[in-house]
């Protein structure tokens, strides 16, 4: 997306605004980060015009991967890469081109890069063995921080091709879920911007491209929605949580509970599904059920995503 369209919306605020230091909570959301990294792009112009400071962000899932795209500056990249993501889940089904894609980002980082993301970037992911969400601050290289970026992103058989959980050193871990929430939150404390993009009622939005070429639209959406929000107090996706009332934490619960559920379902399927499949594997029933299974499967992603 050309920056010229960010700044035209800059140019709009008074020349007084100033939000100061700030922490970002970035929400997961897959195919809606791009929403995210529309605010992140008119957030890192208001850096760069002195009108902002990031001091720390916290994500899941895309929100780790945006992330880490701000602090590496590299969020120009993103539509690119959002390119290639969508041609291969549009050919597989999958994305497991992400691996690669981050690979190549972080070819370009030295480990004294990934130390600057010291108690700067927060990543949770959910350790399957302990049945637990794990939260890392500091990282220490970056086979490390890459290795963070693909446990938190995972889901199953969508970013790899046929594992539900993400498999390293013998271990095994699934998709953060609801990122850590910085503790700073009175109103006298620094603020603590909140980026939601998991909308319960629009859960098909998350997963479906049908008619996008590419992700402009969403980004000019999240980019006008930071701004309004900035400008006009009036957002779909922002909010101080600081400024949160018991409503807003209670929805917040009801996500951190549904998707705490999902992820013992995957947890528990992987392990009795690897328990029980060297005794199902060569039997007649699995050979002629899995492969219905697998298509009805494919046929949801191919009706509701593409």
């Amino acid at each position: 997306m050309d920056n010229q369209h960010i700044k035209n919306l800059v140019v709009n605020l008074p020349k007084e605004e100033n939000l100061g230091a700030i922490d970002l909570v970035l929400e997961a959301g897959a195919a809606n980060g791009s929403y995210e990294i529309g605010c992140l792009l008119y957030l890192k112009e208001l850096e760069k015009q002195n009108k902002v400071k990031i001091d720390r962000i916290s994500g899941s899932s895309i929100g780790a991967i945006s992330g880490f795209y701000y602090f590496t500056d590299t969020l120009d990249k993103f539509q690119e890469d959002y390119l290639l993501l969508t041609k291969c889940f549009k050919q597989h089904l999958n994305v497991h081109i992400l691996k690669e894609i981050l690979e190549k980002k972080f070819e370009k980082l030295s480990d004294e890069n990934i130390q600057e993301l010291n108690d700067k970037l927060f990543i949770v992911y959910h350790d399957a063995e302990q049945k637990k969400q794990v939260l890392r601050k500091s990282y220490e290289n970056k086979e490390d921080l890459l290795g963070c970026l693909l446990k938190t992103s995972h889901l199953p058989y969508l970013v790899t091709q046929n594992s539900l959980c993400f498999k390293e050193k013998n271990k095994f871990y699934i998709d953060g879920g609801i990122p850590h929430i910085f503790e700073n939150r009175d109103n006298y404390d620094k603020k603590i911007l909140y980026i939601s993009i998991l909308g319960l009622l629009d859960l098909k939005g998350m997963f479906s491209v049908k008619k996008e070429k590419n992700n402009y639209g969403r980004l000019l959406t999240g980019a006008l929605d930071i701004h309004n929000f900035i400008l006009y107090n009036n957002s779909k996706f922002c909010s101080y949580v600081n400024n949160w009332k018991i409503n807003d934490f209670a929805i917040l619960r009801v996500k951190q509970f549904i998707i705490k559920i999902l992820v013992l379902i995957i947890i528990y399927l992987h392990f009795f599904g690897s328990f029980i499949y060297p005794f199902v594997q060569n039997t007649t029933i699995y050979n002629h059920l899995s492969p219905l299974l697998f298509n009805f499967y494919r046929d949801c992603l191919l009706f509701y995503c593409l």
